[in-house]
């Protein structure tokens, strides 16, 4: 248990730090469970936009700099 919740105090300061939110903010977002929708992260800061699957390949084409066409290649984690 004692690792799990350090990896998760890991990832949480991860995501506070990328999010410009202090990490007892984020702590209070999730413990609250103030994010029931993907609306609901938007107005918590949590995440930047809500869009569909093509717009999300289109960013990650653009922050890579690959052609329109081009696959991406995921990685599982299962």
């Amino acid at each position: 248990r004692s690792f799990i919740n350090s990896v998760a105090g890991h990832i949480y300061g991860n995501i506070a730090k990328s999010r410009g939110i202090a990490p007892d903010e984020l702590n209070k977002i999730l413990d609250e469970l103030k994010v029931q929708s993907p609306d609901d992260a938007v107005r918590q800061k949590v995440i930047t936009n809500v869009g569909y699957y093509d717009e999300f390949e289109k960013a990650i084409r653009n922050e890579m700099d690959l052609k329109e066409d081009a696959k991406i290649s995921y990685v599982s984690l299962s």
